[in-house]
């Protein structure tokens, strides 16, 4: 602790420590950008994960698409002899991944290039 007699060594101190501060900002900014960064793989394992068990619920049109070409081709036609689990859960993760991508692929579109 430092003993302050005079105004000016009250400033001195005031301003050394707004410096203090700011060194200290900054070292914790590049702390929590290097976390970022190691926890990017993860994140992104996420990500795929959460693609397999959300659908993207941004057309609703593209979805009903989605939904008949996976009833008719996964659940009749591939699961035909499956159990009833399998043909429950296979089509439910096919279902919300391919909308997820269809939904990703329609900025870059994909639907033009399948339609031409």
């Amino acid at each position: 602790m430092i003993k302050i007699n005079t105004y000016t060594e009250l400033l001195n101190e005031k301003q050394r420590l707004k410096l203090l501060l700011e060194v200290h900002k900054i070292i914790i900014k590049e702390d929590a950008a290097m976390i970022r960064e190691t926890i990017k793989p993860a994140t992104d394992a996420l990500g795929v994960i959460g693609k397999f068990t959300n659908r993207d619920r941004t057309n609703p049109l593209l979805n009903l698409g989605v939904d008949f070409g996976v009833d008719l081709i996964v659940r009749k036609l591939l699961l035909g002899r499956a159990g009833w689990i399998s043909k429950i859960i296979i089509p439910f993760i096919v279902k919300n991944f391919s909308s997820n991508i269809f939904a990703e692929n329609k900025r870059f579109g994909f639907l033009n290039k399948l339609l031409n």
